[in-house]
């Protein structure tokens, strides 16, 4: 076997693999959509909340933890391949999402006092 030729080869597949990777991370960071698909997999993953313990669930317990790993994988990804415009990508994902809940919350907030209108009592 030619070793040389063998590791130029698992090089060139390497290489191939971090360009479309990076490709594909900045088709989902650069817009909007895909930075709201970020957030909302982050939150099935349960990154922004706090996991629950309980010591008689304890595959519930690694399953969570699992989740976490998963996002916790894709953001360091994203930075490792992005670098600072990854991160950059990261807070700007995260703030939309925040702005996107003070939307929800006035919202439901000026649906709220008109809800008298509508119960049936």
């Amino acid at each position: 076997m030619d070793w040389n030729r063998e590791n130029r080869r698992q090089r060139m597949i390497e290489n191939n693999l971090k360009e479309r990777d990076r490709e594909s991370l900045l088709a989902i960071m650069g817009t909007k959509e895909g930075r709201w698909f970020f957030t909302r997999l982050m939150e099935y993953c349960r990154l922004y909340q706090a996991i629950l313990l309980d010591a008689r669930d304890t595959n519930l317990l690694i399953l969570q933890e699992g989740e976490r790993r998963v996002a916790l994988a894709l953001k360091d990804r994203i930075i490792e391949h992005l670098g600072e415009e990854g991160f950059l990508g990261i807070q700007l994902a995260e703030r939309e999402r925040r702005e996107w809940e003070r939307d929800m919350e006035a919202l439901l907030e000026k649906e709220g006092k008109g809800e008298d209108e509508y119960l049936d009592i």
